[in-house]
């Protein structure tokens, strides 16, 4: 991690890692932490998000990650070392970056993703596993909770131009990954946090692909027959 002039602590564990805010922090994405998955998965359309996440409160938002993909990776992010968290001025809204995940805790004491709020009311001081499979050719991610299917969304971007209006835009793949708690004063602690090309090791067992391969279906169905509506 660089240690700019950050206000973010981070911390190694025995179990992962722990990033907190601190109160003196801003309350948006312009300071967030960053991973480059150049080196971490050898396609731009990984398959898999695997985590551990824990917070230490619900009242406030914390554990935000996000997927960007970024055309000027090289000016933007610079050190491409995937063994450490970087600090990076968020690249905001252009027309080099679109989003295709935004994850969260802490929206109304819920689990969000995307632009579906509301998932799973969640305690602070509790550890819940989370996993994201990816469909890029329909923009869809399936959310499992505690290895249950939970929804199933479309991905999320915000064009440039846009601030104020989100709506689904195709995007291509990713490269960078976000992390960051929104919220000053809020701690988040990850465990076995993994992108994958395709399903993350040691997950197999815990994830109903059957079921996971009907609810994208169902979804990508529902999509159809609004269109042609």
């Amino acid at each position: 991690m660089r240690q700019n002039a950050s206000a973010y602590d981070f911390n190694q564990t025995e179990r992962g890692f722990t990033i907190s805010k601190e109160a003196r922090g801003v309350g948006n994405f312009n300071d967030a932490l960053y991973i480059h998955l150049n080196q971490v998965v050898t396609s731009t359309t990984p398959k898999h998000l695997h985590a551990v996440i824990k917070t230490n409160q619900r009242e406030l938002q914390s554990c935000n990650m996000r997927l960007s993909l970024t055309s000027n990776t090289e000016n933007t992010l610079g050190n491409n070392d995937t063994t450490k968290l970087y600090r990076t001025g968020y690249p905001g809204p252009t027309s080099e970056k679109m989003d295709s995940l935004l994850f969260r805790l802490g929206h109304y004491k819920y689990l969000n993703v995307n632009m579906d709020d509301m998932l799973v009311a969640f305690l602070p001081h509790v550890e819940y596993t989370v996993d994201m499979v990816f469909d890029w050719d329909m923009q869809t991610t399936a959310v499992l909770i505690n290895n249950t299917l939970t929804s199933t969304v479309n991905f999320f971007s915000k064009p440039p131009g846009n601030e104020e209006q989100q709506f689904y835009h195709h995007i291509n793949g990713t490269d960078v990954l976000y992390l960051y708690n929104l919220s000053p004063g809020t701690r988040c602690d990850f465990t076995d946090l993994q992108v994958c090309d395709d399903i993350c090791p040691g997950t197999n067992e815990t994830i109903s692909f059957r079921e996971v391969a009907a609810a994208l279906l169902s979804l990508a169905t529902t999509f159809a027959l609004l269109v042609l509506y």
